[in-house]
């Protein structure tokens, strides 16, 4: 097998690896930490890629009581953004569970 192909493979596994992290769904019961600024949320979205929390979620202001689970944050005008596999929301409560 070329280097090459064998890089591949390798990055493949570890991308793989990863996206099994991020399909865990919100688990009743699990310990929540409230998260409050862009960078704990960066953070606890990397810990949560290396597999080290059960995710990232949050509520939005504007979709009321549903559960979204978090991929990225900013904040712009003072306000928290979040993004979802919906695009950026402003979220009302953000925290990682794990």
């Amino acid at each position: 097998m070329p280097d090459d192909e064998a890089m591949v493979m390798l990055t493949t596994d570890v991308v793989n690896e990863r996206a099994m992290n991020l399909v865990n769904a919100p688990i009743s019961g699990a310990p929540r930490t409230v998260l409050e600024t862009a960078r704990e949320i960066n953070q606890a979205i990397e810990r949560n890629l290396n597999g080290h929390n059960y995710g990232v979620y949050a509520t939005g202001m504007t979709t009321g009581p549903t559960i979204f689970r978090i991929y990225q944050a900013r904040t712009q005008q003072g306000r928290l953004q979040v993004r979802s596999r919906h695009g950026w929301i402003i979220a009302s409560l953000v925290y990682s569970e794990g």
